[in-house]
């Protein structure tokens, strides 16, 4: 006879995979759709709220700005990882994207510094403070919600689909941004055309934080409180854990290739080609458009293949693929050909899908259900401002400094060299269950 569905642990119950992705997930999209956004109007930025006669100068800064929203994720990690453990899943969740949302739309109404002078970059940092901060909280939460929700087979693909929400949010992002360059005059994009996109994140916020509001909590995190563990005191359990440090030390040196190639392709290759390579920065687009619908179809099957077969050889292979594929996929941008753009958009989509894929639900697997916000947030946040933020900032310096074109792909290997250590040395963790870990 079957029991009463209230009778039974939380982690059997039926849940809507679905609709626990979607809502997952739309928060994931307005961070990194802002990074799209950001990356592609980036030169405007430069001129209207840094305004100096050396155009890399104010391009520094702009990128300076942008990884500022990355340093900031350690201490919003500080802040959401607790009430996570604390609070629950879902309504961390919902507070984070309304902060996501604040941070990106605000961004849309700023004055520019011939309109406030000093105040017009100032209230640009704190903008993109605001988003910093809901960030240290958003994929972590998000990552954590539906790997807790998800069968324990299915948790490498059910996470990875976040990653594939990530890269879909650039696509829109850039669209925007082009279709506005392509009809709208130098004088109005500058003026107010560059605006529009910001604006966009306001509605999806808001349908994003309804969306949210409908789920249940996290079946875990439902365990946890029914038998009584969760911790009054989230941060002073984590951090007086020695084994904390290991974790959060692998988290750094495991993600560095996903972060330095994510945001080296998404963020600051259109500006590469426009600034380096001299052409269209719709060429740029283009190589991230390829990119992009490569990453799509790669990132589930990756996901996929690490329940099968395990995260470390799905990690491995990413590593080994990142080192041999970035020379020449940045080789093939220099003629400006169409088609080998393309062709070098899908190279860099091959190894960074199969790291996308993993990082996620490998690195939230080291952490014990009662404080796994805190600590996987915290070490995320970590991974995030020392290779996330710099990559544009760092690339677009040695770049300048060295005038050598191919500095990138040299930058790309030294990444997943970084990864492959501790990807070596990795414990499996893809057959068991998080209320066990």
């Amino acid at each position: 006879m079957k029991g009463n569905t209230r009778d039974q642990p939380a982690e059997l119950r039926r849940r809507p995979l679905a609709r626990v992705v979607l809502a997952s997930s739309i928060g994931t999209f307005i961070e990194y759709y802002d990074y799209a956004v950001f990356g592609a109007v980036a030169p405007i930025i430069a001129s209207l709220f840094f305004p100096s006669s050396d155009p890399t100068a104010g391009l520094l800064a702009t990128f300076a700005v942008f990884g500022l929203a990355f340093v900031l994720r350690p201490v919003g990690a500080f802040i959401f990882g607790p009430m996570g453990d604390r609070l629950g899943r879902k309504k961390t969740l919902i507070i984070v994207i309304i902060c996501m949302g604040l941070g990106t739309f605000i961004i849309g109404f700023l004055p520019t510094y011939s309109q406030a002078g000093i105040f017009a970059p100032i209230l640009l940092v704190a903008a993109r403070l605001v988003q910093g901060l809901s960030a240290g909280g958003e994929l972590s939460g998000a990552s954590i919600y539906v790997a807790e929700s998800a069968p324990q087979n299915r948790r490498g693909l059910m996470t990875s689909w976040l990653q594939v929400a990530n890269t879909v949010a650039f696509l829109p992002g850039l669209a925007i941004v082009a279709i506005l360059e392509s009809v709208l005059s130098d004088s109005a994009m500058d003026s107010w055309g560059w605006r529009i996109p910001f604006l966009v994140a306001g509605p999806l916020a808001f349908i994003g934080q309804y969306m949210r509001r409908r789920l249940e909590e996290s079946p875990v995190f439902e365990n946890i409180v029914a038998a009584g563990s969760r911790t009054r005191a989230p941060l002073k359990s984590t951090f007086t854990n020695t084994a904390t440090y290991k974790d959060l030390t692998f988290i750094v040196f495991y993600g560095a290739a996903t972060f330095v190639g994510f945001y080296f392709i998404l963020t600051y290759l259109p500006t590469f080609v426009s600034t380096t390579l001299n052409y269209n920065s719709n060429f740029g687009i283009l190589v991230v458009g390829a990119f992009c619908v490569g990453s799509v179809v790669a990132i589930p099957v990756a996901g996929l293949l690490s329940d099968i077969v395990g995260r470390k050889p799905v990690s491995l292979a990413s590593c080994i693929g990142f080192f041999v594929l970035a020379y020449p996929a940045i080789l093939l941008l220099k003629p400006g050909n169409v088609v080998l753009a393309v062709v070098a958009g899908l190279l860099l989509a091959i190894p960074t899908s199969g790291f996308q894929a993993v990082l996620l639900v490998t690195s939230l697997e080291r952490f014990s259900s009662p404080i796994r916000y805190t600590g996987y947030g915290v070490g995320y946040a970590l991974l995030s401002a020392i290779f996330g933020g710099t990559t544009p900032y760092v690339t677009e310096s040695l770049t300048s400094a060295s005038g050598n074109y191919l500095m990138p792909a040299y930058i790309l290997m030294t990444a997943a060299l970084i990864s492959l250590v501790p990807t070596i040395f990795m414990r499996e963790t893809a057959h068991r269950r998080l209320v066990d870990i």
